[in-house]
């Protein structure tokens, strides 16, 4: 039996992409013959009015951000019978989650890590915390490059912990990847997001997250309770990063990404690493992109070249 698929006035989908829990990812190409590009839909056969918001909620944020490890969006809207959409970049290599099951090198690891730190360096310096680091949410281009997507829980932070989420039967985020503060409804800043960088870190390196329990309860109170792992001897440079990255208390992690960069910067001049290694190409970066060239790229590989 043939999918039947939405109709987006200026579209033609062509296919399933992706399937979460508010909203349908397509292939679709333009009618004016532009490049092929993912179409994010919500089509409720019962409109719920907050995930109507939190879906126009995400097209606003990425509209504000523009940086090449963001995903980029194009145009979205509604229609008469209450679906909504959004036109966004089409990434064609896949998430973070399909590259750890393929095994990921340490220096691969640091590079993806970097590059994920600067990207949400950029996204805290415009006054918001994403909430929801995980692999599944950072894809890759054709290139490589990194790219950050899925705003639709992101908040707005205006000061030190100034954001506290509102509670409810399930928990905003995943429960894998979300900071102790998260787990129990506390006020948040971008320390949250720094702890959930850590997490994805850890999961590169050694392949599994060692806070996830049995079930959603048992993970939460790994998150709040459990210790910061050991890691082994392989990756031992790594551990004072995962330990500041990773502490319960987050006034005891890094005050800001712009720390963290700092630390991943120390690590790769002590490091018998070779830091040039860690990408294969450098994307170009965008006008707009905030962080200046010379930092971005001198200031990591220059040293071990």
């Amino acid at each position: 039996m043939a999918m039947t698929f939405p109709q987006i006035p200026g579209y033609t989908i062509e296919s399933l992409i992706a399937k979460g829990g508010m909203a349908k990812v397509y292939l679709a190409q333009p009618d004016d013959g532009g490049r092929k590009l993912a179409l994010k839909v919500y089509e409720p056969e019962n409109p719920d009015p907050r995930v109507a918001e939190s879906f126009l909620h995400e097209a606003k944020m990425l509209s504000e951000l523009h940086h090449i490890n963001v995903v980029r969006i194009y145009e979205w809207g509604s229609l008469d019978n209450g679906c909504l959409y959004m036109a966004m970049e089409y990434l064609e290599g896949g998430d973070l989650q399909q590259r750890i099951k393929r095994d990921i090198g340490e220096i691969q690891a640091l590079g993806m890590l970097i590059e994920l730190a600067y990207v949400l360096q950029y996204v805290h310096n415009h006054g918001l915390i994403h909430c929801d680091i995980k692999p599944a949410n950072i894809l890759f281009r054709r290139d490589g490059s990194l790219v950050l997507t899925d705003f639709g829980i992101a908040k707005r932070c205006q000061g030190p912990a100034s954001v506290k989420p509102k509670i409810s039967a399930t928990i905003a985020g995943s429960p894998d990847y979300c900071s102790p503060e998260q787990a129990q409804g506390w006020p948040m800043d971008e320390r949250t997001d720094i702890y959930s960088a850590g997490l994805v870190f850890i999961k590169m390196l050694t392949g599994k997250n060692p806070f996830r329990g049995e079930n959603m309860q048992d993970t939460l109170i790994n998150q709040i309770k459990m210790d910061v792992p050991k890691l082994n001897s392989h990756f031992e440079q790594f551990q004072p990063l995962v330990d500041k990255m990773l502490a319960k208390n987050p006034d005891e992690r890094f005050a800001s990404m712009q720390e963290c960069i700092d630390y991943i910067n120390h690590i790769l001049k002590v490091s018998p690493m070779k830091p040039r290694s860690i990408f294969d190409d450098i994307p170009v970066l965008d006008e707009e992109f905030s962080v200046d060239e010379d930092e971005y790229i001198s200031t990591i590989f220059r040293e071990g070249a």
